[in-house]
């Protein structure tokens, strides 16, 4: 029987025409005005999966020999070529190394050698339930959006019918307190980063007035400054969208200051050419033990954090933090900076009672 479902935000089908699964997107929005829409293209797919049985089951059409075998692994190994972008330095992208990291944890619970066409529901449920005491709500939900990514990827290429993974097996998200620096943390941090290295103070105080995930700036080049219409280009990993990045004045100023090499520079040279994630984050946290801060919560992530929580405390609003931030929706912002902003929503409530 066909079946209907989400995928993109869009309404896709799924049913069996001689022997094979088939995909199909119906182009309609994932919303309640297509339901019907959908449900009318899913009964027109039925009535053409019943007329092939009936042209199978009397011969007029022979069904296609079933599928070879193809193992957990191998497809895995299929589907990493086509999201690996193997960095100048010569090492693997966060994006990759990170699924990476999620199979190998998944092949604990699901063989290497099992056939992906046989990877059910309770497969999930059972890697779920595992991970569910050893992640954070936030890393499982990373976890299962590579996994989602890699099961689509096998629908897509018609080796699998359906992905195992269900809205049901996907825990619900937790809304945490976010955790930024407190000022005598970061004053002290940056404090010792430079006396280490000037060129970690420099990254660690970029992160913080930029918001700029980690993974990213090492692949900004001289070229993405464009200090004639102020905009630093960014490219978003994570995503893969590339955002223009307002130099404010303030951010301007640390840049004139501290990096004044960049406008010598040719254009397609980076900015932080022997720097890694890995290295300023292991020095990051050598600083976090010879300072003796115990706050587990501080991470490289943090710098982001702190950039972005202390704007949604002067006010700025959510549109623009999204975009600064590089989200695709004010969604995401809302939901992990909406806390941060009630210091500028207390101003406007006194600022109408006077």
């Amino acid at each position: 029987m066909a079946s209907l479902y989400k995928y993109r935000n869009k309404f896709y089908l799924s049913y069996n025409i001689n022997g094979k699964r088939i995909t199909k997107c119906t182009q309609l929005d994932y919303n309640k005005a297509n339901e019907s829409k959908a449900e009318t293209a899913k009964n027109k797919i039925e009535k053409l999966e019943k007329e092939n049985k009936l042209k199978i089951k009397y011969g007029s059409v022979i069904p296609k020999a079933n599928a070879p075998k193809a193992s957990l692994s191998a497809c895995a190994d299929t589907y990493l070529k086509t999201i690996k972008k193997v960095k100048a330095n010569g090492k693997q992208d966060n994006h990759s190394r990170t699924f990476n990291t999620v199979m190998k944890q998944f092949q604990i619970d699901v063989k290497p050698e099992t056939d992906v066409k046989t990877i059910s529901k309770n497969d999930i449920r059972s890697f779920v339930k595992r991970k569910e005491n050893e992640l954070s709500n936030a890393s499982l939900q990373t976890y299962l959006r590579y996994l989602k990514g890699f099961f689509n990827y096998l629908v897509e290429e018609e080796i699998i019918d359906k992905s195992p993974i269900v809205k049901r097996l996907v825990p619900k998200t937790v809304s945490k307190p976010i955790n930024t620096f407190r000022d005598e943390d970061i004053d002290l941090i940056l404090e010792t980063a430079q006396k280490k290295n000037s060129e970690y103070y420099i990254i660690y105080k970029f992160l913080l007035k930029t918001g700029i995930r980690p993974g990213d700036i090492f692949d900004i080049c001289a070229g993405d400054f464009d200090f004639k219409s102020k905009i630093l280009r960014v490219k978003i990993s994570k995503t893969n969208r590339t955002i223009d990045f307002p130099i404010f004045e303030d951010l301007k100023e640390f840049i004139d200051e501290n990096l004044p090499g960049i406008k010598k520079m040719s254009k397609e040279e980076k900015v932080f050419k022997y720097y890694s994630v890995d290295r300023i984050g292991k020095t990051f946290r050598k600083i976090l033990k010879e300072l003796k801060i115990e706050d587990k919560s501080y991470n490289l992530k943090t710098f982001r954090k702190s950039f972005a929580s202390s704007l949604a405390d002067k006010g700025l609003q959510e549109g623009d933090l999204a975009d600064l931030l590089g989200h695709t929706s004010t969604t995401t912002t809302r939901n992990y900076y909406k806390s941060k902003n009630a210091g500028a929503i207390r101003g406007r409530i006194e600022a109408l009672d006077n």
